[in-house]
């Protein structure tokens, strides 16, 4: 079997399914119709009085407008019209109650009053099921069916994917039941690209999509369809570091299978980190003062002194002590341990307490050991 992106039909294909719509049926169907005739169905089922219907026209006499009909309300109803319908690649929901299609220009959103009922019949595809018939040339419908789906109460229960069979017979495959759905009409539909094998991966960013390759960004078009898979896709997933010059990024993954497990070992990095030690002993017993500083650290962390219990912190300049402007700007641990007697002599010369602080700003940025050395 190949998935295909779509099936199109020429205005004599149908497909019979095997489902009977009831009160809780919902429909999502994606498609694009490309003409018209007097009642171009979409999909459609009635019985014989035009009762416990679940129809979709995608015209009516040729008008771009979208009808409908629901249990017994009636021929027809008018759910809405399209400025630019044919050609147009449509989204479409219908239910219980409402009906809403959008093709990215124009949104149509009728609400109808619900019913309960199961259809007699079963529900066909691209002509109208009345009563049993097919309706045959006025309800032919010509377009193209990207995906087609049903769900009752949150569960699908037909899931139809535009696909060839393994003899390469265009048809569509039902995932739920595992089965193939072939034209009941005349001639053959004809078969959309097919969709990529096994898993691809893109990205998105603002509208756009992206593909990396070489381990360089590439901008691919903000249009997304499986030749964009196809062209483009990557076998394996993007590592962060390929784009993490994306503003909020979205990795899209594609695969044949009904549902793809996914993964992702993500790692993460606190913001700059500052310890403050609690006051220490500036002239501890039968000592003079401080005699020199030594750090154990990796990377390049930074740090200040405070003589004032943390209300201000210094740094020494290469002259004098200066207010430190701030924990990126403070000093190395070359720059402390540099710092002679004397210089300590001048920061804590009168006073009682000393606290050190320090501050990590990357992973790679450890501080094992600040040992301060009395003379």
């Amino acid at each position: 079997m190949k998935l295909l992106e779509y099936i199109e039909t020429s205005g004599s294909q149908y497909i019979m399914t095997n489902y009977y719509p009831n009160t809780d049926t919902v429909v999502n169907v994606k498609f694009r119709a490309t003409n018209a005739n007097n009642y171009p169905t979409l999909f459609g089922v009635r019985n014989s009085t035009e009762k416990k219907a679940c129809t979709v026209f995608t015209s009516h006499r040729y008008y771009q407008e979208l009808r409908y009909e629901w249990d017994d309300l009636g021929q027809d109803f008018l759910a809405g019209s399209f400025t630019n319908f044919y050609g147009t690649d449509t989204e479409l929901e219908f239910k219980n109650g409402s009906l809403v299609a959008t093709n990215g220009v124009d949104t149509i959103s009728q609400t109808f009053n619900q019913a309960s009922y199961t259809s007699t019949f079963k529900l066909a595809l691209f002509n109208l099921n009345h009563n049993g018939s097919i309706i045959g040339n006025v309800c032919y419908w010509t377009g193209r069916l990207y995906s087609f789906s049903i769900k009752e109460n949150g569960v699908t229960v037909l899931n139809l994917c535009p696909a060839k069979d393994d003899n390469d017979v265009v048809c569509l495959y039902d995932s739920v039941s595992d089965s193939f759905l072939y034209n009941g009409g005349s001639g053959s539909f004809t078969p959309g690209p097919e969709l990529p094998e096994g898993t691809k991966y893109l990205l998105e960013s603002g509208g756009n999509y992206y593909t990396v390759s070489g381990g360089s960004l590439t901008n691919i078009g903000s249009t997304l369809n499986a030749a964009l898979f196809t062209t483009y896709g990557m076998n394996d997933a993007p590592d962060w570091t390929d784009y993490s010059s994306l503003t909020n990024p979205s990795v899209l993954c594609w695969n044949q299978d009904e549902q793809i497990d996914l993964t992702a070992t993500t790692t993460g990095l606190p913001g700059t980190q500052t310890i403050i030690s609690s006051d220490l002993a500036a002239y501890p017993p039968d000592a003079s003062g401080i005699s020199d500083v030594s750090i154990t650290e990796t990377g390049s962390p930074k740090y200040a002194f405070s003589v004032d219990s943390g209300t201000t912190w210094k740094v020494w300049s290469g002259s004098a002590w200066v207010a430190s402007s701030g924990v990126a700007s403070d000093m190395s641990s070359a720059t402390v341990e540099a710092i002679t007697k004397s210089q300590w002599d001048s920061l804590i010369t009168g006073q009682t307490y000393i606290k050190v602080r320090f501050s990590l700003f990357s992973d790679t940025d450890t501080v094992g050991e600040i040992a301060i050395n009395y003379a």
